[in-house]
């Protein structure tokens, strides 16, 4: 998957877009994912740094990372909230 099919993804599972950025660092808290060179980073923004970062040679392995980590993250949420 891309980035258009991966936020595709997302919104059909209708998951907030506060909870990730596709358009790379974000001073928020949130999940992130963006292109350097010819490498794809996977990182959470948290208190204004860059942190569990992961690295992919390819699009498709950085948007299928994202995509699962922010999954877990909003079935949890979604879990707390209905507590």
């Amino acid at each position: 998957m891309n980035l258009k099919e991966l936020k595709k993804k997302l919104d059909e599972q209708n998951v907030p877009t506060d909870m990730y950025s596709l358009n790379g660092w974000n001073p928020n808290e949130m999940m992130c994912i963006e292109r350097k060179g010819q490498k794809w980073q996977v990182y959470c923004s948290e208190r204004g740094m860059k942190t569990g970062m992961k690295i992919f040679k390819r699009e498709v392995d950085a948007c299928q990372y994202l995509y699962n980590i922010v999954m877990l993250c909003y079935r949890d949420r979604k879990e707390y909230l209905q507590k």
